[in-house]
């Protein structure tokens, strides 16, 4: 009988995925976080991104990467369009390449109901470094004071998505798990076009 029920415990444990939290909403008690970029004319105050849980349908697609997000939030619809009279140029894979500043994102962290009291921007040298979700669609520049040939981008360059479109900006702080330190990552779903 016991081995019955360490059996059923366990095949309980893998079909809940091992055990990950996919319905408590990740929010942080301190702390606001604000998508902004070009599209929201650099402000901090229009766009407060929303806490979600793993299982959130607007995370879906990158739920694998979340399973040690102490912290998670998403902004949906954010449309990046080439509408900006400036650009951002990167050197990728040894090629230099051109983007229109309404292609660039960053995500603010304020004080808990205190959108005046930035912590930072991320990414930043305050903020540390970003790991990307979706490298796919988002270019995270290099975490270095100084650019390096080869690698795109510094520390405060813009992060920029390959394409113009309408995305869900999601950010979220990922715990310390062995030898990878806690650190922010953030991330750009497309949104499907309607049907």
């Amino acid at each position: 009988m016991k081995k019955f029920s360490i059996l059923a415990v366990l095949g309980a444990l893998l079909l809940t995925g091992c055990g990950v939290d996919m319905t408590t909403v990740l929010s942080n008690p301190e702390k606001d976080y604000y998508a902004t970029g070009a599209w929201a004319d650099w402000g901090n105050t229009t766009a407060k991104m929303t806490a979600v849980a793993r299982g959130d349908e607007a995370v879906a697609s990158i739920k694998d990467q979340l399973d040690d997000a102490e912290f998670l939030y998403v902004y949906k619809n954010v449309v990046l369009t080439d509408n900006q009279t400036w650009t951002a140029t990167f050197t990728i894979d040894g090629v230099e390449t051109t983007f229109n500043g309404g292609q660039t994102v960053k995500v603010i962290r304020t004080a808990l109901d205190d959108k005046d009291s930035i912590d930072y921007w991320i990414q930043s040298p305050e903020s540390g470094a970003v790991s990307n979700l979706t490298p796919d669609t988002l270019l995270i520049p290099n975490f270095v004071e100084t650019a390096v040939e080869g690698i795109p981008g510094s520390w405060n360059d813009n992060l920029v998505a390959y394409e113009t479109g309408t995305y869900t900006m999601v950010y979220a702080y990922i715990a310390a798990v062995g030898d990878v330190a806690a650190h922010h990552a953030m991330g750009l779903i497309a949104t499907p076009a309607a049907a």
